[in-house]
């Protein structure tokens, strides 16, 4: 079930008691968040997939699946590592604390619980909520100006290779023309003749030698 909008956050709750669950929905509501009522662990687990809320608040003990196995779920959910989620149980034992911690949830609050209390730890986990979107933002960006640096120096790489290629090549080139020019005037029977093709030999080699440098 789903309240009208009046909030641009949103709050999954599962709980399995419906006062429970009808209780804490209305006091988020009051203050204005859309709120997203689950009466169990398999139902939150759809709502959360559909919905990917701002902020989940579980139960512990839920039939099917209690909130510490839902809460292990949704961090495997995409998206889910960046939603905070409060356990809000009966349970108050350091153990199940600890171990609820320990397994992914981001605040442990037991009932009987005061009202303002729980809107202010709604409310920090929001804060939390909003440091991990801009986080993941700002490493997105840092990623997209990482790969543009790259392919910025890539170019400059292959630009500066393909200056040094032609500085290289364009020796032998020039001098080959030049001996080719040369051979035109001068008779086969002529020592020039002969020390020309002599050069232009050497400097062809001297390119296929640079062209396997390249490779």
């Amino acid at each position: 079930m789903i309240a009208n909008r009046s909030s641009d956050h949103t709050v999954l709750v599962a709980d399995d008691d419906p006062d429970i669950l009808n209780i804490v929905s209305n006091i988020l509501e009051v203050d204005g968040y859309l709120v997203m009522r689950a009466r169990d662990g398999l139902e939150a687990s759809r709502i959360f997939a559909n919905t990917l809320p701002d902020v989940a608040m579980l139960d512990l003990s839920m039939p099917g699946m209690g909130g510490q196995e839902l809460c292990r779920l949704l961090r495997a959910m995409p998206g889910g590592e960046l939603v905070p989620v409060m356990i809000l149980t009966a349970r108050d034992g350091i153990e199940d604390k600890v171990s609820a911690l320990g397994d992914g949830a981001d605040d442990y609050v037991t009932k009987p619980f005061n009202p303002s209390e729980l809107l202010a730890r709604v409310r920090a986990l929001l804060r939390i909520r909003l440091l991990n979107l801009s986080l993941t933002e700002k490493n997105v960006e840092l990623l997209r100006v990482q790969k543009k640096l790259v392919e910025q120096e890539r170019i400059a790489a292959v630009n500066q290779l393909a200056g040094a290629v032609a500085h290289n090549m364009g020796q032998p080139l020039s001098a080959i023309m030049l001996n080719l020019h040369l051979l035109k005037q001068l008779s086969s029977s002529d020592e020039k003749y002969t020390k020309a093709l002599a050069a232009i030999h050497c400097d062809a080699k001297r390119l296929v030698e640079l062209l396997e440098e390249m490779k």
